[in-house]
């Protein structure tokens, strides 16, 4: 699963796209990022919503589908089956976004990971994917940042597992070890985007201004 995982991750699509029906490596235009964010900027919306939606499933795929037909019976660390299937969901989807951050595709320079969590999470905890993924579109609206919106929404998704266990006292199964997973997205994914939080800070960031809600004037 972590070899698939890995490869699935590793497929470039932006760089793919870009070079099939554009006659250019999308690493050379924009920003230089693999992601779906420079695609937009770069190959306009309809080859930016293709490329979102191939690197949402490519995580997707091998955490939520893969898994279940492949891994039967396993038990590690002496844990019950249901905890060792989330430990397999997690590893797999932890190498699909590594494969996307450092794919053996595409000499080892790719995305942020953004989408490949976004699918990683759709597949291990979408009720809490789904809270994220409605702070991204809110804070993108109100604000215009992309990148501000997938750190918050990222945020969000351990919020919403603490909020639904302490709170609402749903009964999440592996909830530790979801928790645990979820924070370690965060740690990775504010990595990823420590060039934008400098950028954010001193107010260079771009913004997509046409999706905005309220612009400056």
């Amino acid at each position: 699963m972590i070899v698939i995982s890995y490869l699935f991750g590793s497929i470039p699509t932006g760089v793919w796209v870009s070079k099939l029906f554009f006659g250019f490596d999308l690493r050379d235009k924009g920003s230089g990022n693999t992601g779906s964010t420079n695609a937009f900027r770069v190959l306009g919306k309809k080859w930016g919503i293709i490329v979102q939606l191939i690197d949402i499933l490519k995580a997707y795929i091998p955490v939520a589908i893969l898994s279940t037909l492949l891994v039967k019976d396993i038990s590690l660390f002496g844990l019950d089956y249901g905890s060792s299937f989330v430990i397999v969901q997690m590893l797999s989807g932890i190498f699909t976004v590594v494969g996307h951050m450092f794919p053996v595709f595409a000499k080892f320079k790719g995305g942020k990971g953004v989408n490949c969590i976004l699918g990683m999470f759709l597949g291990i905890m979408p009720i809490d994917a789904a809270t994220g993924l409605s702070m991204f579109i809110i804070v993108v609206i109100l604000s215009g940042y992309v990148s501000l919106g997938s750190l918050v929404a990222i945020v969000c998704v351990p919020l919403s597992l603490v909020i639904r266990a302490t709170v609402f006292n749903v009964e999440i199964p592996g909830f530790n070890i979801l928790l645990s997973y979820a924070l370690l997205m965060v740690v990775l994914l504010f990595y990823s985007h420590r060039a934008n939080i400098k950028r954010l800070r001193a107010g260079e960031e771009n913004r997509f201004e046409k999706i905005m809600i309220f612009k400056r004037k």
